[in-house]
């Protein structure tokens, strides 16, 4: 079920890494030579093991908490998170998204190492940092919106120009189409055991690209339905196994822990289960509900609403996220980033848009058996649903699988699929702000929009 790997190899690479995240970026921002905090040369698969740490955290702290207190998988309980449960934030509250990817090592040096790996002739390697970048990208782009992007690491533009956000999205369809063609070109790869998740498989890596092209599609669909069609072409080319999952990497060494297990041991009940999941796992009999949480004080499965939780005593009746083996909570439990049941919904929703419900019907089949496998366990079989109620329990299914994932944000903005309703009916966050620290270096950063949603979201729900 979770893909983990040699823990002697893992944490041998990830000393590694620290020092491509913590120095190798330094001499981007200070190119002397006398800087003595400045590492001359990294290998290219140090840089591969650098970013392929730092998407864990990427996937896994800000960029996963905000969206999953706000899609009520969880609930803000206590400090801080309470105030984000109810909307309540500010520019500085999304610093440190906007600091891993822009600062350091982040994309500097996942474009510096795509570079040097095309220049060497090692085109596979190229391509696995494309793919990495391109998800950054994603991300990025689907969270704030107009985002610095072409000039965006090029030492002779220092206060870059902020890129529409649909001309991200498009630029990052021609990476990953780069990135695939790198892939199949047989030529290179990383060192043995340097690919934590497929060891440097080219086959699994252009999987994970067509999955993603398959999401960038469906992130722009609200505005351009022709995109339907287009994402339905690549979830046909994802992964169709469990095998083919891209997680994150983690185990029960005090440094490799999963970061949600070391947010939640360091700050009990600060984000407890959320009430709308709980409810719908109740209601539906689903036995994904113990493996995600534990009961609450009062020996039932209990969520909490947005902003109703005891003030007093934040973990009152809440059930908290599993940290026992096997479940998202666990030390060494390794979340997908692109999982093979993305593939599978996103084209069970494209195929349903385009007209084509048998084949809508026939991926969310897939999907749910998928999500059998991973989890071992049996989910009810939908039945042979038509219509609206085909699409909503498509996003209801993949809302259940894709539980922390970050990408479920951008589902329900494009969908409004499930139901949500915002605390005391203030709409649901669209987006995160952007930082007063890059304003303060960047006379470039454009107002937050007045309507606070990005480009491709422009009906609220």
């Amino acid at each position: 079920m979770n893909r983990n790997v040699n823990s002697k190899r893992w944490r041998g690479a990830v000393a590694g890494a620290l020092l491509g995240l913590s120095l190798v970026g330094c001499d981007f921002i200070s190119p002397t030579e006398s800087n003595p905090n400045v590492v001359p040369e990294a290998t290219l698969n140090q840089l591969l093991v650098a970013a392929q740490v730092l998407s864990y955290f990427f996937n896994e702290a800000d960029n996963s908490r905000f969206p999953s207190v706000w899609m009520q998988q969880m609930d803000g309980t206590d400090r801080q998170f309470s105030a984000y449960s109810t909307y309540v934030f500010t520019n500085e509250t999304f610093d440190d998204p906007w600091g891993a990817v822009y600062t350091g090592g982040g994309l500097v040096d996942i474009r510096r190492a795509k570079v040097a790996a095309g220049d060497a002739g090692n085109r596979v390697l190229a391509g696995i940092f494309k793919v990495h970048e391109a998800w950054f990208g994603g991300m990025m782009a689907n969270h704030y919106g107009d985002i610095p992007w072409r000039e965006a690491t090029n030492p002779e533009f220092l206060e870059p120009a902020f890129d529409p956000q649909l001309q991200v999205f498009g630029d990052l369809q021609n990476l990953l189409d780069e990135a695939i063609a790198d892939l199949g070109s047989g030529s290179g790869g990383p060192a043995e055991g340097v690919d934590f998740n497929f060891n440097g498989d080219p086959a699994a890596w252009i999987r994970v690209a067509h999955t993603l092209k398959a999401r960038y599609y469906l992130d722009v669909a609200e505005t351009d339905a022709s995109a339907y069609g287009r994402a339905l072409s690549e979830a046909r080319q994802g992964a169709t196994s469990n095998a083919g999952n891209w997680t994150a990497i983690h185990s029960t060494q005090a440094t490799e822990h999963n970061i949600w297990n070391q947010f939640n041991r360091e700050r009990t009940a600060y984000i407890s289960a959320g009430a709308y999941l709980v409810d719908l796992l109740k209601d539906r009999n689903d036995p994904r509900l113990p493996i995600y949480f534990t009961p609450g004080t009062s020996g039932e499965y209990e969520g909490s609403p947005p902003g109703e939780d005891d003030p007093d005593d934040p973990a009152v009746d809440a059930s908290q996220l599993n940290n026992a083996t096997g479940s998202p909570g666990a030390q060494d439990f390794s979340l997908p980033l692109v999982p093979s049941w993305e593939a599978a919904f996103s084209e069970a929703e494209a195929a349903f848009q385009t007209g084509d419900e048998a084949g809508a019907r026939a991926a969310l089949q897939a999907g749910i058996a998928l999500q059998e496998a991973w989890w071992g366990v049996d989910i009810s079989d939908p039945g042979a649903l038509s219509g609206q109620a085909l699409l909503e329990q498509i996003m209801e299914e993949k809302y259940i699988a894709q539980f922390l994932n970050p990408a479920t944000w951008s589902d329900w903005k494009r969908t409004c699929l499930p139901p949500l309703e915002g605390w005391r009916g203030n709409a649901i966050p669209a987006r995160f702000l952007y930082t007063n620290d890059e304003r303060l270096v960047n006379s470039n950063v454009p107002n937050d929009p007045a309507n606070g949603r990005n480009a491709n979201d422009p009906q609220g729900c």
